[in-house]
């Protein structure tokens, strides 16, 4: 009986020009780069994924980018100073992919191996992606327009400052009572003075 592996992954996803996603996957021993075409945007709200024979626990962090950018990261890998990352180009022939297919299409772009599994992983969420991504999109799109609604409604409806009360208690030793009157001591001492 296979045993199921468990895994939690942290994934940093870039959408360039919404036409690709560039995919940083950190996970204990595993550190991979894939450019794909799916929108990850649209699996943000993806924490779990079961594949059958991985449990994934994905906390995800996105953002948005253009040509320019991708070119000037491309840039930085190129020197080397990036450890396990090559110079990669602007994936058009993913792109090319996905329009005649009308699936997903995607590519590792980091050195060193991946473990078969994780490839499984990745291999499973495009299909998930492809099965739904109509719903996914929907779904994105409303929550995006959910926190534009909140966004404007607190404009419109700043939240009142509130005073704010701060209590506290002095501890309270066993010799309190010697150190405070050993200090009224000193009080009147120096007015004496």
């Amino acid at each position: 009986m296979a045993t199921k592996r468990f895994a939690s992954v942290f994934l940093q996803c870039t959408l360039f020009n919404k036409q690709f996603t560039e995919v940083e996957w950190s996970e204990e021993g595993v550190n991979l780069a894939f450019l794909t075409t799916a929108n990850f945007q649209y699996l943000s709200q993806l924490s779990d994924f079961d594949t059958g024979t991985s449990e994934c626990s994905f906390l995800m962090g996105w953002g948005e980018g253009n040509r320019a950018e991708f070119e000037a990261m491309n840039r930085v890998y190129a020197t080397g100073r990036v450890a396990g990352r090559k110079p990669r180009s602007w994936p058009a022939s993913l792109i090319q992919q996905q329009k005649r297919t009308g699936k997903s299409a995607w590519q590792v772009v980091s050195t060193g191996l991946v473990p078969p599994e994780v490839l499984k992983v990745i291999e499973a969420l495009h299909t998930y992606y492809d099965a739904n991504a109509a719903k996914l999109a929907a779904e994105f799109r409303r929550r995006e327009a959910e926190q534009a609604a909140h966004e404007r409604w607190l404009k419109d409806n700043p939240p009142i400052p509130r005073d704010t009360t701060v209590e506290y208690f002095p501890i309270r030793s066993s010799n309190a009572k010697s150190q405070a009157a050993s200090a009224g001591q000193e009080g009147l001492k120096s007015r004496r003075s």
